[in-house]
């Protein structure tokens, strides 16, 4: 048995490029969305740590204050 060749026509090859270079570029953007995602979840972790951290040292620093007067009344 002889294999016959398929025939494309240049149209065919063009679209077939065409579907993809765009399914390509899909891949890309969601790569990109998910890792922007991942930093700003990172990022917005990090600045509620520092946030309670600066909490925590504001709330020392004003019973340090506080902890003196009452020693300074008695």
């Amino acid at each position: 048995m002889k294999e016959q060749p398929i025939e494309t026509t240049p149209t065919e090859v063009v679209n077939d490029t065409i579907t993809n270079l765009f399914t390509y570029v899909n891949y890309f953007l969601v790569a990109g969305l998910v890792v922007l995602l991942t930093y700003m979840t990172i990022r917005d972790f990090k600045k509620k740590q520092r946030e309670k951290k600066l909490a925590q040292e504001r709330e020392a620093y004003n019973n340090q204050f506080d902890n003196e007067e009452e020693k300074e009344e008695l």
